[in-house]
């Protein structure tokens, strides 16, 4: 006779729930029709992006939890919609790359027009 493995039970909605319960003791409130979640990091290059995340709020605590799966992008990649949410450090050091990038590109221009000649 064939021995059988013993199934193991999916635990993941057994957890949701004890992150709800835990959630609902704080006092946190689903906040609907979140879009998308940008977490700057402190090397003003990347952020941590969520993409239609759940989020829950708590006021009075000023607590948030953003639930959903991250990814690491660079600041770089989300412009120019995410420009407005920029501090002005930030800011300056994405303009100063965008200009880098122009000045190359114009310089490649130039080379490649004095190479017709």
């Amino acid at each position: 006779m064939r021995r059988k493995l013993p199934v193991k039970a999916k635990t993941t909605h057994a957890d949701d729930k004890k992150l709800m319960g835990a959630l609902k003791r704080l006092g946190m409130q689903e906040i609907p029709g979140v879009e998308e979640v940008h977490m700057f990091k402190d090397d003003d290059e990347s952020c941590l992006y969520f993409r239609s995340p759940r989020v829950d709020a708590s006021v009075q605590s000023n607590t948030y939890v953003v639930r959903g799966s991250g990814q690491d992008k660079k600041i770089s990649e989300l412009m120019p919609g995410i420009k407005p949410c920029l501090s002005d450090a930030q800011r300056a050091k994405v303009e100063g790359e965008e200009e880098k990038d122009e000045d190359e590109a114009a310089a490649e221009g130039i080379e490649s027009f004095e190479d017709t000649d």
